[in-house]
């Protein structure tokens, strides 16, 4: 079983976030991924098994087999998508690099969850478009 296109949950109220998804978007001409914004839709998390938590934590991209892929994993999914990322994706998955890019990306989705739960306590939010 399978569906047409990958599923890519990120946090719109992030703004370091919504910025490098907006990038991805505008060269994605061609529609090969869904994109979901979890700050205000969050229907499809529940019914791939992601909690709204879990998915603030870190990228979650749901792949054409319904395999969830978190993190680099995730952005490997995406960029294999787009023309300008499929050669980076290609080369990091041929060359080793994921475990390494693993590590950094679980340091800054740490350190990207502490901010976002800081801007929910001050009843602040963040909107960069």
């Amino acid at each position: 079983m399978s569906h047409n296109k990958p599923i890519v949950f990120f946090d719109g109220s992030c703004p370091i976030c919504e910025k490098e998804i907006r990038h991805y978007k505008s060269i994605d001409h061609r529609q090969k991924l869904q994109w979901i914004d979890i700050s205000i839709e969050t229907p499809l998390l529940n019914r791939h098994g992601v909690s709204y938590d879990d998915a603030m934590r870190k990228l979650h991209v749901v792949n054409t087999h319904f395999e969830i892929k978190m993190g680099i994993d995730g952005f490997i999914v995406i960029w294999q998508q787009l023309p300008k990322y499929c050669f980076l994706a290609k080369f990091i998955e041929t060359s080793h690099l994921t475990k390494t890019l693993r590590f950094f990306y679980g340091i800054f989705a740490q350190w990207r969850y502490r901010q976002s739960q800081q801007r929910s306590l001050c009843g602040s939010s963040y909107n960069v478009k």
